[in-house]
């Protein structure tokens, strides 16, 4: 019997210079439900979707690696228990 996918979650980090004594780097995590699913907190069946799609920065002064700046969001929530 072929495997059927039901589930993918997708992590991606990347980092850019902003100027020559910054850098940015991004987190992004996505998680995709590929098949119907039945939710039991909210006693329902939810369609195939993208469930989370979340998002941090974090902006490092160079050379010395200090914190200038963190932020993050939630482009993507599955439900309002999120």
């Amino acid at each position: 019997m072929p495997l059927k996918q039901i589930h993918e979650r997708t992590i991606r980090i990347r980092t850019f210079e902003t100027d020559e004594n910054k850098i940015l780097i991004e987190g992004n995590l996505i998680d995709e439900r590929l098949c119907r699913t039945f939710t039991f907190p909210l006693s329902r069946i939810s369609e195939p979707k993208i469930i989370h799609n979340m998002t941090a920065r974090v902006e490092l002064s160079l050379p010395d690696t200090i914190i200038e700046s963190i932020s993050a969001d939630m482009a993507q929530v599955p439900d309002e228990l999120c």
